[in-house]
């Protein structure tokens, strides 16, 4: 797996691999929710796993108060 090593954000704000992202498609979903000191590609290979096993994959329905921010101090 690839190691997001970079604090450099892109375009959209987000950290580079960070993104949500959907995979697969058919008539069972599943909505995998990462903690929050996580992001979407930490539940990259459970999703290609469940990808794989035709069970449609969706990290991108929702984002957190909070999500996407990085604070130092209080």
């Amino acid at each position: 797996m690839k190691r997001i090593l970079s604090a450099t954000r892109g375009s959209n704000g987000l950290l580079p691999g960070a993104e949500p992202f959907s995979l697969g498609e058919g008539p069972v979903g599943c909505l995998l929710v990462h903690g929050f000191t996580s992001t979407p590609y930490d539940l990259r290979a459970c999703a290609e796993h469940l990808a794989a096993h035709g069970i449609a994959e969706f990290n991108e329905a929702a984002m957190l108060l909070g999500d996407n921010e990085f604070r130092c101090g209080s």
